[in-house]
């Protein structure tokens, strides 16, 4: 078993986690932002039940490859340091 030394500082006051954390913030505000405008798209051009089709059309992909890429995540394993 190895034994690491403590972070030097706190993960809060390192530029690069806050940067990832704005990188990821804005990634899933676009994501939401996305499914909001298809689904507001599709109601304006055609009726409620053609929206929710339309946004169950989207989500079906993203989650086959979620399912996908967790599976083969597993099947790696952690990452070595």
């Amino acid at each position: 078993m190895t034994v690491t030394a403590p972070p030097t500082r706190a993960a809060y006051r390192d530029l690069n986690v806050l940067r990832w954390i704005a990188g990821l913030f804005l990634s899933l505000l676009g994501d939401q932002v996305f499914f909001i405008a298809l689904a507001w798209t599709a109601t304006q051009v055609a009726s409620p039940a053609v929206a929710g089709l339309v946004v169950a059309a989207g989500a079906v992909p993203r989650a086959v490859l979620m399912l996908g890429g967790g599976a083969l995540a597993d099947r790696a394993g952690p990452r070595r340091a």
